[in-house]
């Protein structure tokens, strides 16, 4: 079907999906895209309701916590999920000073274990007459760290079959957090003081042979985010490229609270190495307004903002900043830009079944046959020549 849209309108709302309206001319109307925030729909990601919405089905509860922690005593920003727990429970379940609840050292030894509300100080004070199951998996037989679940239930309590569905649930959040997707990538979640709260057995696979790597990558990491997005909002994802050890990686990227306070927030990453050529590796820069220009760029690259909508973000006219911009990217705003779109096309076309029209009219081309012709002549084949190499 063929349709004239009148008006420019590019939006993205909070699931990142797409609706696409193109200028005074006509176009059909392909499949819009959706690129899921990072670990939507997993515990450690920032989308809970699709996560409580699993847990559900599988076991019915009244209330649910959801960490990957040191015990006994998890820290806040171990906490990924929370939903029905509050006030002195957590603060309890926290408190460093205080005993390891015995519902807790159980279910470290015995991987599941259930008490009632009046055996466990952990129960949620709204829920007086309960029985409360923690389920704490190992997450590597050298670690200290446990995928810990913790649900409440009134009435109906706990039975054993009841934990073996529990424990089968997080092993299966275990597996989909390691599993390996059309394209490799890894996925690291951090604290908020940066240290490792997960890693994918791949990334521990190459950070055992090189012990420096995740210090390497967070080092090169934080500085970025904090000059690019410096007000990054809770459960936006956003992206970046970086160079660590001569390799570069794109890394996208979730920052996450289920606590309240500084010390409650997590960051969810998933790293892919990047092809020459992909992406422009800029890091920190010397002007603050380019940095933000650059974070400006990796959200907007779907309208194709012109040189004057950018420079405006960055509060400069055009001819300063295109100088500044190419002198501290060591590019040109314009062919950053290029670059993106063109990475963002060709990180779909390997990973995805979207229609190259769509493909083309997310990462902004004018037209499907734009999109061709740019791509073969700077990537050397169609698009479609090198979604089946790929």
């Amino acid at each position: 079907m063929e349709i004239a849209l009148c008006g420019f309108y590019h939006s993205l709302d909070r699931g990142n999906t797409l609706f696409l309206r193109r200028k005074g001319i006509a176009l059909s109307m392909e499949q819009p895209i959706i690129i899921e925030p990072v670990g939507a729909g997993r515990p450690w990601g920032p989308q809970s309701a699709a996560v409580l919405q699993q847990a559900q089905e599988a076991l019915p509860f009244d209330a649910c916590l959801f960490g990957i922690v040191s015990l006994p005593h998890p820290r806040p920003d171990e906490l990924l999920l929370v939903d029905g727990w509050s006030g002195p429970e957590l603060e309890r379940l926290m408190d460093p000073s205080a005993p390891g609840d015995p519902l807790l050292v159980a279910a470290a030894r015995e991987g599941a274990a259930v008490a009632s509300a009046e055996r466990t100080d952990l129960a949620p004070s709204r829920a007086k007459k309960c029985q409360v199951m923690a389920v704490a998996l190992c997450d590597a037989p050298d670690d200290d760290r446990y995928w810990l679940w913790l649900m409440c239930r009134r009435g109906r309590g706990f039975v054993e079959a009841d934990k073996q569905i529990a424990m089968l649930m997080v092993r299966r959040w275990q597996a989909q957090f390691s599993s390996a997707e059309i394209e490799p990538v890894g996925r690291v979640v951090l604290g908020h003081d940066d240290r490792v709260l997960a890693a994918d057995l791949s990334t521990r696979i190459a950070a055992t042979r090189d012990d420096r790597l995740l210090d390497q990558l967070v080092t090169a990491f934080r500085p970025i985010v904090a000059q690019r997005l410096p007000d990054l909002e809770a459960g936006a994802t956003c992206d970046l490229a970086l160079r660590v050890d001569g390799r570069d990686y794109w890394i996208r990227f979730t920052r996450s609270a289920a606590v309240d306070g500084q010390a409650g927030t997590h960051w969810v990453l998933e790293i892919r190495t990047l092809a020459d050529g992909d992406l422009p590796i800029v890091g920190v820069v010397p002007d603050d307004r380019i940095a933000r220009a650059i974070a400006y760029l990796h959200q907007a690259y779907p309208e194709s903002p012109s040189l004057a909508q950018i420079s405006h973000q960055a509060h400069m006219s055009p001819f300063h900043f295109h100088r500044l911009f190419s002198r501290q990217a060591d590019i040109s705003p314009k062919h950053y830009l290029q670059k993106k779109q063109l990475q963002v096309a060709k990180w779909l076309l390997r990973s995805s079944k979207y229609s190259i029209g769509s493909i083309a009219a997310h990462t902004g081309f004018a037209s499907h046959g734009h999109f061709t012709s740019t791509f073969h002549r700077l990537i050397g084949v169609s698009p479609t020549q090198y979604r089946q190499q790929d």
